[in-house]
């Protein structure tokens, strides 16, 4: 089976091979398409004995925009046409190229944000101004430790993913 990748980094050399028992590649072909909302790219597959061999030179992937694709591998025999692979994969941004990248998650930088907004918060004890006929509020301090206290679970969560670990933390004791 072909196995697409969650995600490669733009601008690096990707291979993708794999084989399908119902569409040897004696007598298919197959191409791999990546479809996202900024950029495309198609790939022919190059056949591996009964497999394909799905091959983007670092020039392609550096050509792609970073976010989220539609991967998707087509056989065609005769004029029949299957599409046994469709996955999601990201394509990571290109840092050679860049001048500035902040790696963090959305999660990430919400925690951040709230943290930071909590330590400015310290001496503030209005939580609505008024001027010339406008209005501002601000988040309620508990509100704040409410979000603060769900976004730290978040990236908990994103980090023990990211590690392999599951999403569950042991905790082992022993008793006397």
């Amino acid at each position: 089976m072909v196995t697409i990748p969650k995600e490669i980094q733009a601008g690096l050399s990707v291979v993708i091979s794999g084989s399908f028992t119902d569409y040897p590649a004696s007598s298919w072909s197959a191409n791999l398409y990546l479809r996202g909302a900024a950029s495309k790219l198609d790939v022919v597959g190059v056949a591996d004995g009964d497999g394909f061999v799905f091959s983007l030179s670092a020039a392609q992937s550096g050509a792609l925009a970073d976010g989220l694709y539609s991967a998707v591998v087509r056989v065609d025999k005769a004029g029949d046409v299957y599409q046994p692979v469709t996955e999601r994969l990201t394509v990571l941004p290109n840092v050679a190229i860049m001048d500035t990248y902040d790696p963090r998650t959305h999660n990430e930088k919400a925690l951040a944000a709230i943290q930071a907004t909590l330590a400015n918060r310290a001496g503030s004890d209005q939580l609505k101004l008024s001027f010339n006929g406008r209005s501002l509020e601000k988040t309620p301090v508990v509100d704040l430790l409410k979000m603060e206290s769900s976004y730290i679970k978040k990236v908990g969560a994103e980090r023990r993913k990211k590690s392999g670990a599951g999403i569950f933390k042991v905790s082992k004791v022993r008793l006397p």
